[in-house]
């Protein structure tokens, strides 16, 4: 059982590290976009723009962090059970 609480705990890690590099991501494009000199409709279309542009990118990037993590947590279990 310890072992399986590593891998849980290591699983947990890697998605706090990857959602605080995505979040840090965001805040930086935000900012970037408020400072720059811009009309405000453009500053708000740009907003929109780049929000669903990370939205779609946290989608997938999710996507692949939890297949890896699935993949390797079946194939260490394999491993254990043989």
């Amino acid at each position: 059982m310890e072992a399986n609480e590593r891998k849980r705990k290591s699983g947990n890690t890697a998605l706090k590290v990857v959602a605080g590099v995505l979040v840090g991501a965001a805040v930086g494009v935000i900012a970037g976009i408020l400072l720059a000199p811009d009309s405000g409709k453009n500053t708000r279309k740009k907003i929109v723009d780049k929000t669903k542009d990370m939205a779609d990118d946290v989608k997938m990037k999710a996507t692949d962090t939890l297949k890896n993590i699935t993949n390797k947590i079946a194939r260490e279990t394999a491993v254990e059970h043989n």
